[in-house]
């Protein structure tokens, strides 16, 4: 079914001529309609004394011609901003759906400079991101994303059970020298919830992954503490006292924000929402006759919370006080990632520019303050000057109540240490990981976590009494749900 658009306020003439010129193909209907998403795949959009054609197939804004009966009009091309869902069942396993030209031709230069790594694609991505956001008209979905991240950039997508929508994992991956182990790279993954809707689960993976893209430098930099801490424990207490309560607070702020202003291009992306600014510059003093353009920005998120959201005739009026609502609600209102994930993403969507303002200026900060903890650090350890304090950076735990919370299938996402009585402080910890062929974090044994097949694997307690003669404490790294996932992948193809 083919759609012409033509404004209310156009005159009659302009429909009795379009009327007449085609009716001899066939078409018999015509009159004021109230359009709201009703899935119709458009044709033409009159508007401003110009002729937009909706043709994906075509860069936007470029000139062209049609021809109806014997005249011929001058068009310019846009894209779809209404199209009816392909997905099928098994969609995800299936590759990536031509895209308008633009984005395929992007993707094509990523497969053809990307390794097979996500931690050496990332200096590629970076610069590279916003060209994806800018292209994206709606045509990427969850499948697509996925198929993205997992076959272009090296990302490894595990839907599994998790609290939360999705999590973000950067941990180093070791190597053997002829003399020691190292840290050959590091290894990221992203998890999602997979009881989510095929909707949210895109919300989630579009928010993870811009974790990935903006956030990397933080993640890898967050994952070497712990190394660090084995080595010089000294080393926490100086993180911590850098790094407090407040500065978590910022940081938080900061990159919940970047990733939630990223989500929402995903939602509403950017071209179809400068697409709607000079209508909403002519509704705005007539508002509720029909959907504004804030109305359809929310119901488009409103869409990917409830996928069976249907908007009727009548609701014209409801949904465009409620898209005004959003709307000054966004720009009155700070953001704050405690909000629910739908006030986030809506303040997002209705006040973005302004979100956008002080972000690069906020992780720059960041960026220069780590940078300073390292070069400090660098300094005091050649000096020893480090001093052990009380402030902690990571968990303790007594062994009786990991046991317990293993046994209550507690999720673990970091490490932790392990509290021993002592009488004389420790000069480092050894790391353990479960031993290599367990498939759950409950199970008897650990290894090292740094060359898991050349350490005998032992209890916990053996551990205990096997490194109290060497002065060192415990630090644990429990399999992450992604762990236990990939495992369980690799154990059933042995």
């Amino acid at each position: 079914m083919w759609v012409l658009g033509v404004p209310a306020r156009g005159k009659q003439i302009i429909h009795d001529c379009l009327h007449e010129a085609i009716l001899e193909h066939g078409y018999s209907d015509h009159g004021a309609y109230q359009r709201i998403d009703t899935g119709c795949t458009p044709f033409l959009l009159f508007l401003d004394k110009s002729i937009w054609q909706f043709e994906p197939s075509k860069p936007y804004g470029e000139s062209g011609s049609l021809q109806l009966g014997d005249e011929v009009f001058a068009v310019r091309f846009t894209r779809y901003v209404h199209k009816s869902s392909q997905r099928t069942e098994g969609r995800e396993d299936e590759e990536l759906h031509s895209f308008h030209h633009e984005l395929s031709d992007l993707l094509d230069k990523w497969k053809s400079t990307f390794t097979d790594s996500a931690s050496q694609n990332w200096p590629l991505v970076f610069p590279q991101f916003m060209n994806l956001l800018y292209w994206n008209v709606t045509d990427i979905e969850y499948h697509h994303l996925s198929s993205i991240c997992r076959d272009i950039l090296k990302l490894p997508i595990v839907e599994l059970p998790m609290e939360g929508h999705g999590r973000t994992i950067v941990r180093p991956r070791w190597t053997e020298t002829e003399d020691s182990f190292v840290v050959e790279e590091y290894r990221v993954s992203i998890a999602i919830n997979q009881e989510l809707s095929t909707k949210m689960k895109l919300i989630a993976l579009a928010h993870e992954l811009s974790h990935y893209v903006f956030h990397y430098v933080y993640l890898q930099f967050f994952s070497q503490f712990s190394l660090m801490i084995q080595q010089q424990p000294e080393i926490e207490s100086f993180i911590a006292g850098r790094l407090n309560e407040k500065w978590w607070d910022g940081y938080r702020n900061t990159t919940e924000l970047r990733c939630d202003i990223i989500t929402s291009l995903f939602i509403v992306p950017y071209q179809l929402d400068k697409m709607l600014e000079p209508i909403e510059k002519k509704t705005f003093s007539i508002p509720f006759k029909r959907v504004t353009p804030d109305g359809q920005r929310l119901v488009w998120l409103m869409q990917h919370f409830d996928e069976d959201l249907q908007v009727g005739w009548g609701h014209a009026e409801q949904i465009s006080m409620e898209g005004l609502m959003s709307r000054l609600q966004a720009r009155t209102a700070q953001y704050s990632p405690d909000w629910p994930l739908f006030e986030r993403l809506a303040n997002c969507v209705f006040n973005r520019e302004a979100c956008m303002k002080a972000l690069n200026a906020r992780e720059d900060k960041i960026t220069e303050q780590l940078n300073k903890i390292f070069v400090e650090l660098h300094k005091m350890a050649s000096t020893a000057a480090l001093r052990r304090g009380t402030k902690k950076l990571l968990r303790r735990v007594t062994r009786e109540a990991f046991i317990s919370e293993l046994a209550s299938g507690n999720e673990y996402w970091d490490p932790v240490i392990l509290e021993i009585p002592r009488r004389t402080e420790i000069i480092g910890y050894y790391p353990l990981m479960p031993a290599p062929y367990a498939l759950s974090n409950s199970d008897a044994e650990w290894t090292s976590w740094v060359c898991p097949l050349k350490v005998p694997s032992m209890t916990l307690d053996k551990w205990e009494e096997h490194l109290a003669r060497e002065e060192k404490g415990l630090m644990l790294y429990p399999l992450n749900p992604v762990d236990i996932y990939l495992r369980s992948q690799y154990l059933s193809r042995l």
